[in-house]
Parts: structure tokens; C-alpha cells; sequence
């Protein structure tokens, strides 16, 4: 599984993430300050993180920024209180992969790690996803309007 890395103040919320993805057999290191989430990310030891936008040292979206532009690419989740459509957006705009509000459902949590799992595998294997089996000739020809794909669209 994982390695997974927490960064959020609310040490409650943290020990039920850390508990919850521990049982799901990842392994968990969970730090509450900005600086050590920082640190944490540049050893460069984990598959994903889970940062929160409100710490109390350094906010996480600066985190984040300095992370993407410092060439870091590993998968980042927001996790915030903070709901607005704009929010998400500065969230998203600044390097996140996914963002997820609190309250939320671990489950869903869980859900949206192993989504920006998958996409950073299939990024990092350089695949092209299919656009589905018997469409070989249309596909030569380019022209898709009005044919039926993967016998959806």
C-alpha cells in the first residue's frame, strides 16, 4: 500500500486519518506544523500527502506552491474547512490534485487517495488510456462527429 503523509493541526482529526489508513495497511507519518510538513515533503519519502490549508506556522496553500515550484510532483490532497467555490479553486490553482472539505467521511477520503494513486501511476507509465476496442477506423480517420464510441458516446 501507501506511504502516506499527514500534515494537519487538529491532532484528533489526524490520529482518526492516521488510524483509519494504518488499518487500511498504509503507512502513515503524521506531522501538525507547517514547517514539519515541508520538511516531510522534501525528503521526498512518501506517495501522496494530505495537507491541510489552515496551520499554524505556514498556511498550506504556500506550502504547496513552494512544493510545485520546486519541481515537487507527488499527489497532494487538500483538506479544509474552507468551502467556497473560490477556495477550491486557489486550492486546485496552486498545485493540489483533489480537494476534500471537512467534514468529510473517511471513506471518501480513502477513495479520492487511491484516484490520484492511479492517475500518478498512469502518468508516471506515460499510458494513454483506450478509447475503447473496435473504433480502430474511425480513429485512423480523425473524424468523430456523430460516431458512436465505446458504444456510449
Amino acid at each position: 500500500m501507501a506511504k502516506i503523509l499527514i500534515v494537519d493541526d487538529d491532532r484528533v482529526l489526524a490520529e482518526t486519518m492516521e488510524t483509519w489508513l494504518t488499518f487500511e495497511k498504509h503507512t502513515v507519518t503524521a506531522v501538525h506544523t507547517g514547517f514539519d510538513g515541508w520538511e516531510q515533503l522534501q525528503k521526498n519519502e512518501h506517495e501522496i500527502a494530505l495537507l491541510d490549508w489552515d496551520l499554524p506556522d505556514v498556511n498550506g496553500i504556500d506550502i504547496l506552491r513552494r512544493f510545485r515550484e520546486s519541481g515537487g510532483t507527488m499527489p497532494i490532497i487538500m483538506l479544509t474547512g474552507h468551502t467556497s467555490v473560490d477556495d477550491k479553486e486557489a486550492g486546485l490553482d496552486s498545485g493540489a490534485n483533489d480537494y476534500l472539505t471537512k467534514p468529510f467521511h473517511m471513506k471518501e477520503l480513502s477513495a479520492r487517495i487511491r484516484a490520484a494513486l492511479r492517475t500518478q501511476a498512469v502518468a508516471a507509465a506515460g499510458v494513454v488510456p483506450s478509447l475503447g476496442k473496435g473504433n480502430e477506423a474511425v480513429l485512423k480517420r480523425g473524424d468523430l462527429e456523430g460516431t458512436r464510441l465505446a458504444a456510449t458516446y
